[in-house]
């Protein structure tokens, strides 16, 4: 049953907010936007991800100056290393990160 009384209807609450300055907590590490260009913000771009067995290896592409970086890091050790391919080898560096790493001498960090 709906009742009509006025008294019975539903009120919609009333928020008053009150405008506050906002001020920085931090200084800007970056005060004169050398790396705050939106070109710079989303050079890198994430191709390719995947997880196995506490190991995660990501697949990275830098829009700016087109190299692929493969990005491994392993939860069980916690090592981690990172290393630039070509980009026509990018896909076997990606699915066999350790042996590309390997050949080219990453160290891990």
């Amino acid at each position: 049953m709906v009742s009509s009384d006025p008294q019975d209807a539903m009120l919609t609450p009333q928020v008053t907010e009150m405008q506050l300055p906002l001020a920085p907590t931090t200084t800007d590490p970056f005060p004169d936007g050398e790396h705050t260009s939106p070109a710079r913000a989303c050079a890198m771009r994430e191709l390719d991800r995947r997880c196995g067995d506490g190991i995660e290896v990501v697949l990275l592409w830098n829009q700016v100056d087109t190299d692929v970086t493969v990005v491994v890091h392993d939860a069980a050790t916690g090592s981690a290393f990172e290393f630039t391919v070509e980009g026509h080898e990018a896909y076997d560096a990606f699915r066999r990160p350790y042996a590309y790493a390997a050949g080219l001498g990453a160290e891990a960090w």
